[in-house]
């Protein structure tokens, strides 16, 4: 590999290398403080020890206890802090071994002639367009209020329709976060990345996201409630105003996103992840990786190892 080429991290693959998880099946944990959640598993205790014989009583609890217990213990027992992580196949939350650093891969690649997806894209980085999608349930019952599962609905269907859709809007990949800012963290967070503003605003004029745009300003405007907030943020960061870096992380953000590219030689579309390998001289400091160093002979200009 030539000292300026970018190797990724992950082989070409037939999938898009990431999904999101269901916004409205899972966080329903998260609705409920700590407090809630004791006093909820107190009461389902108290009506087993009603139903059941005494003697039996326990046993669903020890069950639970003794298999959570024995898992924690095997885990740590066999876990070697010391020993690198090996690079992940299926397991997309397994860390990624050594530094890493993201790159929007070329459009085509051919590798009958030795080409990478990187190959075409060396020191010549591409804009990105970061957009933070949130809202929060300011009700006392939470994700059971008045409006709050059709807002879960609208949001999983545009997200569905905008990763099923990814080529039509330039959209890179998401990733989906939960807010702590108090105990019952039902401020949901998706972070998307798209190619450029034109995909992110193609997206927002398209039929799904009408419908649930809709749906909220009739929800606030007409029906009068006004207990769900919801928020967006767009940040465009054009070509060298950006950079990432991992280290021992799993793909975490822009590092979680794939592309589609063309394979030349077989004609076929592959989704390729964006991490690559930050030893690389023009990935090797934050400067480098945002392209304010002067470059000698494809070499960057620059001494040390700080990342």
């Amino acid at each position: 590999m030539a000292p300026t080429e970018f190797q990724g991290t992950f082989a070409p693959r037939d999938k898009r290398f990431t999904r999101l998880r269901s916004v409205s099946s899972a966080p329903w944990k998260a609705n409920f403080s700590f407090k809630t959640i004791m006093v909820i598993g107190a009461a389902i205790q108290t009506l087993v020890t009603l139903v059941l014989p005494r003697r039996y009583a326990l046993f669903p609890f020890l069950a639970i206890f003794l298999h959570t217990v024995g898992t924690a213990i095997v885990r740590i027992a066999t876990f070697d802090a010391r020993k690198p992580p090996v690079v992940p196949t299926t397991d997309h939350d397994a860390p990624v071994p050594d530094l890493t650093a993201s790159v929007i891969p070329s459009a085509s690649y051919n590798p009958a002639k030795g080409e990478t997806p990187f190959s075409k894209e060396v020191g010549k980085q591409q804009g990105v367009v970061a957009f933070h999608l949130s809202s929060r349930i300011n009700h006392p019952l939470g994700n059971f209020a008045p409006g709050a599962l059709d807002l879960l609905k609208y949001f999983e269907k545009g997200v569905q329709e905008l990763m099923e859709r990814a080529d039509d809007y330039g959209c890179l990949g998401c990733s989906s976060w939960e807010g702590e800012t108090r105990q019952s963290q039902n401020t949901g967070l998706v972070v998307f990345y798209f190619r450029d503003v034109e995909g992110l605003h193609r997206f927002a004029h398209d039929k799904i996201h009408r419908e649930g745009w809709d749906w909220y300003w009739n929800f606030v405007k007409k029906q009068g409630y006004r207990h769900i907030g919801i928020n967006h943020e767009t940040f465009y960061s054009p070509p060298g105003c950006w950079e990432t870096i991992n280290g021992d992380m799993p793909p975490t953000l822009l590092g979680a996103a794939s592309v589609p590219v063309k394979n030349e030689a077989t004609g076929q579309r592959e989704w390729v992840n964006t991490l690559v390998g930050a030893e690389n001289p023009k990935l090797r400091t934050q400067k480098a990786r945002l392209g304010l160093l002067r470059q000698k002979g494809g070499v960057v200009d620059e001494k040390g190892v700080s990342y």
